[in-house]
This record gives C-alpha cells, sequence and structure tokens, in this order.
C-alpha cells in the first residue's frame, strides 16, 4: 500500500478511494499496569484515502491499515471493480 494506490470498496463496487497518505501514529494507553505510571505506547499503521467516485465522492477518511485491508481491495487493472 503507497501513495497514489487505488482501492475498491468491497460491498460497494462503484466507490474508489485513492491513497494519499500513509503514516505511523502513535497510540498511548493509560492503565494501571503501565510501569511506574508512564503510559504504554504503540505505533498503528494508518492510511488516509480520498474518495474519487461513488456517492461519497471528495471525501477523505483516516483509516488504520489492518481495517482498510478489510474493507477495500487494490485495483490491478481497469476491470477490477467491475
Amino acid at each position: 500500500m503507497k501513495k497514489g494506490d487505488l482501492y475498491c470498496f468491497n460491498e460497494a463496487q462503484t466507490t474508489l478511494v485513492l491513497v494519499t497518505k500513509v503514516f505511523n501514529r502513535r497510540d498511548f494507553c493509560d492503565d494501571l499496569n503501565s510501569f511506574h505510571g508512564f503510559p504504554s505506547i504503540a505505533i498503528v499503521s494508518c492510511v488516509e484515502v480520498l474518495t474519487v467516485s461513488g456517492e461519497n465522492k471528495g471525501t477523505r477518511y483516516t483509516y488504520e491499515a489492518p481495517e482498510f485491508r478489510q474493507k477495500y481491495r487494490k485495483i490491478e487493472d481497469a476491470n477490477a471493480c467491475r
């Protein structure tokens, strides 16, 4: 998954999204089991996409990478989404 890749929504075949940004986000978690009161930190891979077709055309969304891979599939050729 990289910037510029085109993906198709699994449930609505007419919805296409364009990957605009791939980044890592820090996820802080404060709980009682943390080391001496310091928060635990997880690095979460994220992707930002722009909807280029479908009913929400022009809308930007941000997903965590595993969730994005479940909802979308990469378009390899022009007829892959039909």
